[in-house]
């Protein structure tokens, strides 16, 4: 049995056949019910939080479960036992506070293989949290085939920059570089699209009043995508249209040699060398893929507003191309302006984070990205992607 929180002639009775019968129980519970009890399934547990309202929790003995408005963690927790150790049997709430619990059968061992071994799904989870304890403040994580597995430790947000937010699968949290393999994603998808081969110059992509020194006009797609492309500056600085303008427009010195360098040196001399297409990784290689794939794609300039349109036309392209075909919908590079992830997105701390985090906010002038593991999202530092 069961009982809403709040008394009055109000309850949930479920017998072992299955069989079940609700008193003054919310009308889309009860309908859950019938539908998790279709056929020969049966419904074995039914929990309400202790807030009340429009909350609780159904699960049937194939491990299918449904749960309106309870805790983030117990919903995690939910989903990473049925995917990683077997089917959710209890769920139950502590009706005088915040507690909860959650059981599950032990049926699952989950094996991936290949020629030489094979390893457990539930020890590639064991050993990222072993690495990752009192080192990190928070993280998510999935590993197999569905994201319903995620697991989440720790904060999002500490008591440092209060209230403290637990970090939850669902959090949404800067990406950083990671963005370089989203925009990797999208250039494929959009150059094969319009035509435009892989091993084309960028010199025909780009606005017309951007005059390029012919060394940069002949760098091709692909020597950006794999940091081939002679620019020799990491580019740890702005990547807003207006740094890209300068510098994609700068004379090349085709007698200079700069070498690769470090995330430590800002704004070096002669950053582009014609004479050595050797890797060196630059957030420049991908940040112009702002500006070139909405100018592949058809964007219709409007010069005294193009920054702010090509900035939003790349994330249309991003969400378009690489996240909504996977049902990954609302990922952008600004952090929620409402709903429960406006108040619960990522700061950036040192652990242990005593102190306070840093908020990189909206970053969507320079098109980085702001992303949880599920529901996605993306947003970024230091590149454009």
């Amino acid at each position: 049995m069961a009982f809403p929180p709040g008394g009055g002639n109000r309850w949930s009775v479920v017998s072992r056949s299955g069989a079940f019968f609700n008193r003054n129980i919310l009308d889309e519970c009860h309908q859950k019910m019938q539908e998790l009890s279709a056929g020969s399934v049966r419904i074995i547990c039914v929990a309400f939080p202790p807030q009340g309202g429009n909350s609780w929790s159904v699960v049937n003995n194939q491990g299918a479960f449904f749960n309106r408005n309870i805790p983030d963690e117990a919903h995690m927790y939910m989903g990473y036992f049925s995917e990683v150790y077997g089917p959710v049997r209890i769920v139950a709430f502590d009706m005088d506070g915040n507690g909860w619990s959650v059981t599950s059968a032990v049926t699952k061992h989950e094996i991936v293989c290949d020629s030489t071994q094979c390893v457990a799904i539930a020890d590639v989870y064991h050993n990222i949290a072993a690495r990752l304890e009192n080192k990190i403040v928070g993280y998510a994580c999935t590993v197999g085939r569905a994201s319903i597995g995620a697991f989440s430790h720790g904060y999002a947000r500490t008591s440092a920059n209060a209230p403290a937010q637990l970090f939850l699968p669902s959090t949404k949290i800067p990406v950083a570089s990671v963005s370089k393999v989203v925009t990797t994603l999208a250039a494929i998808r959009v150059l094969a699209k319009n035509h435009v081969s892989l091993d084309s110059g960028i010199g025909g992509h780009l606005p017309s009043d951007w005059k390029l020194d012919p060394v940069v006009a002949s760098i091709t797609f692909r020597q950006l995508l794999q940091h081939r492309s002679g620019i020799k500056d990491y580019g740890n600085n702005s990547q807003d249209y207006a740094t890209l303008k300068t510098f994609f427009t700068q004379k090349v010195d085709p007698t200079k040699n700069t070498m690769c360098q470090p995330a430590s040196v800002v704004n070096p001399p002669d950053p582009i060398n014609a004479n050595n297409k050797l890797p060196c990784y630059s957030n420049y290689n991908f940040s112009i893929f702002r500006v070139l794939l909405p100018w592949i794609d058809g964007f219709v300039d409007d010069p005294p507003n193009r920054a702010a349109k090509l900035a939003a036309a790349y994330i249309k392209i991003v969400q378009t191309n690489v996240f909504e075909p996977v049902g990954a919908h609302g990922v952008d590079a600004k952090p929620p302006a409402s709903g429960p992830q406006a108040s619960a997105y990522v700061y950036s701390y040192a652990y242990p984070g005593t102190s306070g985090g840093h908020d990189w906010g909206d970053d969507s002038l320079e098109s980085a990205l702001l992303a949880g593991i599920s529901p996605l999202t993306i947003s970024r530092r230091s590149c454009t992607a």
